[in-house]
């Protein structure tokens, strides 16, 4: 039997109000949806949630089985392949454990197998993908005595019975079922999001009614609702993840650099491609990235993400001017860092900060004065730069600053006549984070690149603004006490 490591689990995640009532002895639940929001992708995954290898029918009224396999690639571990087949005569079976290739049934024929299946075998989970297509074939009557037919031997045998259905306003069912859930797709800010709305769990109690998800990778996975206090630390003494833990946090997220990075293109190569943005190869070297982060944002979620970043370069070698979140200590920042990195920082890291509170990680800290103008702190950075950039030897330097520190109302022009010129001549790599909302249009037309961290419907999201892209989910994962935030492409 294949084992799945806890990656695989991470990858499939349904609302947790709903997998507390798929893990009931026996209920029906009705999953609709328009064509194409994911209603095959959700069931297929409530199998797999339940850990359900055997003692299941899979009704296909839409795919045969083997085009299932080929749209879902990760059922090949799940479900052995022979027994896919349910019309193979040579495939002989004790036990129940099929997909039904039923788009040329007729309805008669295969009402009386969903009945017999019910009154044979003990307790299985049979899924009708999908219901439209049977009942389509009966009139009004019949339909309704054989959707109570079902619901009286689904309650006999223990089972778990689940319809899909494409006819969101068709009601006939809502009724009988105990559970009735709806996936819907719309369109924010030029882009395509997911979510489900738990409408009716008999027996649960719905504490959030809606979730956003996405059909990456042929998967379903919801994500939860912005919970703060996940992204505390909680644990004052942290040691790096082991080799086997930061594999297990390694996703596919934008912030991954190659092992052989040599320089920044490479980098923003990546970002593009992982935010599915098209990629330009006559861009200048040197970028300046902006994000934008919500207000509302408590600043751990932005450190939190913001250090996934700058772990990766330090773990390339490269060298790194940072300067803390507004309201996060220099200790507390490297706290998030140590995690993801399999060394000591080391001289490759810079912290500009206002107070050298902390004697033991002064090696790190470059200080601003508390009144500094935004002169007096471009002349510091100025210096940090220099500093650095002598002791690099060609290493990738990138720096991240607060925006909002250099943004003063009285030096309105000085970001663009000397913060951005010499960031673009003497940074492979600069991002700018602003907590405020960007109130200069200059800027956006003066960077390459605007990502803006937010929430939409309570769910962390990063979104591309320039160029235009995928939005993308941030969870957050933790261990040791420490949060790891993995970004999802929302598809």
């Amino acid at each position: 039997m294949a084992s799945f490591s806890k990656v695989d689990d991470n990858l499939m995640q349904i609302p947790p109000e709903l997998m507390q009532f798929v893990k009931r002895d026996t209920y029906s639940l009705l999953v609709k949806g328009n064509s194409g929001t994911g209603k095959t992708t959700l069931s297929l995954t409530i199998l797999r949630a339940l850990e359900i290898r055997s003692n299941f029918f899979y009704i296909s009224t839409r795919l045969s089985p083997r085009q299932l396999f080929v749209n879902y690639p990760w059922l090949e571990k799940f479900v052995v392949r022979e027994n896919i087949e349910v019309n193979d005569p040579s495939n002989q079976r004790s036990s129940l454990s099929s997909f039904e290739d039923a788009r040329l049934d007729e309805p008669e024929s295969l009402f009386e197998r969903i009945t017999n299946q019910l009154m044979d075998v003990k307790a299985p989970i049979i899924i009708i993908d999908s219901w439209d297509a049977i009942a389509s074939f009966m009139d009004t009557e019949a339909r309704l005595n054989n959707e109570r037919v079902l619901q009286t031997w689904r309650e006999r045998a223990g089972a778990k019975l689940i319809f899909t259905s494409e006819d969101s306003e068709d009601n006939t069912l809502d009724f009988l079922v105990d559970g009735i859930v709806e996936l819907k797709q719309k369109v924010y800010r030029n882009a395509d999001i997911r979510q489900i709305f738990l409408a009716k769990l008999r027996g649960t109690k719905i504490n959030r009614s809606s979730y956003i998800f996405t059909l990456n990778n042929g998967v379903f996975k919801s994500y939860n609702h912005y919970d703060p206090s996940e992204f505390l630390i909680t644990n004052k003494r942290i040691n790096p993840l082991s080799k086997r833990d930061r594999s297990e946090h390694k996703t596919s997220s934008p912030l991954d650099l190659p092992s052989n990075s040599s320089n920044v293109k490479k980098f923003t190569r990546i970002i593009c491609e992982s935010l599915s943005i098209e990629f330009s190869h006559e861009v200048q070297e040197n970028k300046i990235v902006l994000i934008e982060v919500d207000p509302v944002i408590t600043p751990n979620v932005c450190t939190s993400f913001l250090a996934k970043i700058i772990a990766q370069f330090l773990s390339n070698d490269s060298n790194i001017i940072a300067q803390p979140v507004p309201g996060i200590e220099p200790r507390l920042f490297l706290d998030f860092l140590q995690p993801y990195l399999s060394r000591k920082l080391g001289k490759n890291l810079r912290l500009l900060h206002y107070s050298k509170n902390d004697t033991e990680i002064s090696e790190f800290i470059d200080e601003y004065g508390t009144q500094d103008t935004s002169s007096e702190r471009f002349k510091r950075l100025k210096e940090v730069v220099s500093k650095v950039q002598s002791q690099r030897k060609n290493k990738i330097l990138m720096s991240m600053l607060m925006l909002d520190d250099f943004d003063n109302r009285s030096d309105g022009d000085f970001l663009f006549s000397k913060i951005i010129p010499f960031l673009r001549f003497n940074v492979d790599l600069s991002i700018l984070v602003s907590i405020k909302p960007v109130r200069y249009k200059e800027l956006v037309r003066n960077v390459d690149m605007l990502l803006r961290l937010n929430l939409l419907h309570n769910t962390l999201l990063l979104e591309s603004i320039i160029p235009d892209g995928h939005s993308h989910a941030l969870s957050v994962h933790r261990s040791l006490g420490v949060p790891a935030v993995t970004l999802d492409c929302l598809v």
